[in-house]
């Protein structure tokens, strides 16, 4: 059977950086602390079977897209991250 699905989050947390540089006889250091929300949604579609001599099994595959952003977003420092790719996943339920 075909299957599709979107979830999404929000994560809570901290970020901390801490840098330092040294050119000769000089030096230095400095620290940024921010508390930040990190929103992220991933889609999946894909193909699932189900054997019907074992209905606590499904096999799946299909195709991952997932995006994250504000990862480690510090003042002017600012990231995101996103992957997509092909999955095979077996599961058995209890």
């Amino acid at each position: 059977s075909h299957f599709a699905s979107v979830d999404g989050t929000v994560l809570i947390g901290q970020t901390s950086q801490n840098f330092s540089a040294t050119q000769g006889r000089f030096s230095g250091t400095s620290s940024q602390f921010v508390i930040q929300s990190i929103p992220a949604v991933t889609f999946q579609t894909g193909f699932s079977y189900t054997p019907i001599r074992a209905s606590n099994t499904k096999f799946s595959v299909g195709y991952q897209l997932e995006q994250w952003w504000n990862i480690a977003n510090v003042n002017e420092s600012k990231g995101q991250l996103g992957d997509n790719g092909f999955f095979l996943r077996s599961q058995v339920d209890f």
